[in-house]
């Protein structure tokens, strides 16, 4: 599924802002070979592929059962495998996001050929596919969950990511706007060609030397290098290579302030819990305990700190009042104590 997304987060904003721009006589129908080039079909290929999957996780995602903290006293992970229970927090959380992004309206290429304006319109809904993308951000937080030890490597990861997929779309934002007489395309050789008609189309021989061409006009405008050699020339250029510059200047503030959190900013329950994990590793290095043990180690410490934050209970308990103490343990240990005959 997360690779599924990553395609998507790709092919979508290339084929409505590049490959939009190609052969007239091009289709993106997945199920009827397009004729004239091998981009387009292998993309819709993609993402035929894309949709099978996403369709069995939408089935899938109504049984499955998953696994939630429960803070009723001290957090503990609970595995919720009741039906209904399973079918009612799928539909609350992802469900509706996952049905408009299932819609099939990228297909239309396949019943209707022409390339009217409500025809348009429909291709750009195909756009709502993008809210899938949430799944990405949900796999790196179990990144998070499951390699405490290696925030700092999975916030570089994230950030790259992020990096990666801002540039792409407003690079392709950028080409589908600079395709236009005296736009900003047509004055890069090897871009364009002529079409029978007289119009300017996308040349698909050099569709490697479009994509990194506009993917190095966001890098050196979001970075705010801008060399110069890729100038905005209509007015919708410029207001939109505004936006990207402001764009890019919260980008590299949100990393900068991400960056310093996750390096400086952890709270004192984290660091002791760092601390254990660090200690329990070299235990395990120290005297050599099989692979299978070591896993189960760390999934105790997991199991028993769910929150990835090591809190000292005992030393707080002791700090109160003996008749306040008893307060907080019945209230932490409410759910023991309800199930205690």
């Amino acid at each position: 599924v997360f690779i599924s997304c990553m395609f998507v987060a790709v092919a979508l904003p290339l084929e409505f802002g590049v490959i939009s721009w190609g052969p007239a006589d091009i289709s993106v129908c997945a199920i009827r070979k397009p004729y004239g080039d091998k981009i387009a079909y292998w993309t819709a290929i993609g993402n035929l592929v894309c949709d099978a999957i996403f369709f069995v996780d939408m089935i899938v995602s109504f049984f499955q059962a998953y696994w939630e903290v429960q803070v009723r006293g001290f957090p503990r992970w609970h595995l919720v495998k009741e039906s209904d229970k399973i079918c009612v927090h799928y539909l609350k959380t992802g469900f509706i996001v996952d049905l408009l992004g299932q819609i099939p309206f990228h297909y239309i290429d396949c019943i209707v050929e022409n390339s009217s304006d409500g025809i348009a319109l429909l291709h750009m809904l195909r756009m709502l596919k993008l809210l899938r993308l949430y799944r990405i951000r949900q796999a790196i937080k179990a990144l998070y969950t499951k390699f405490p030890k290696s925030r700092i490597y999975i916030t570089g990861l994230e950030l790259l990511l992020t990096l990666y997929l801002a540039a792409h779309w407003l690079g392709c934002l950028y080409f589908f706007i600079g395709v236009a007489k005296d736009g900003w395309v047509s004055l890069q050789r090897g871009i364009l060609e002529a079409a029978p008609n007289g119009d300017l189309e996308l040349d698909m021989d050099n569709f490697g030397f479009a994509y990194m061409t506009l993917i190095y006009w966001a890098l050196t405008t979001m970075t705010t290098i801008g060399y110069g050699d890729i100038v905005a020339r209509t007015s919708a250029e410029k207001t939109f290579a505004i936006a990207a510059m402001i764009l890019g200047c919260a980008f590299f503030a949100w990393v900068t302030g991400r960056i310093t959190t996750v390096v400086t900013d952890q709270p004192a329950g984290t660091r002791r819990f760092d601390e254990e994990v660090e200690a329990t590793r070299g235990f395990l290095r120290a005297y050599g305990l099989p692979d299978a043990v070591a896993a189960r180690i760390r999934g105790v410490q997991m199991l028993k700190n769910p929150l990835g934050s090591l809190l000292d209970e005992t030393r707080l308990l002791r700090d109160l009042p003996e008749t306040l103490a008893g307060e907080v343990l019945t209230e932490l240990l409410r759910d023991v104590i309800e199930h205690s005959p």
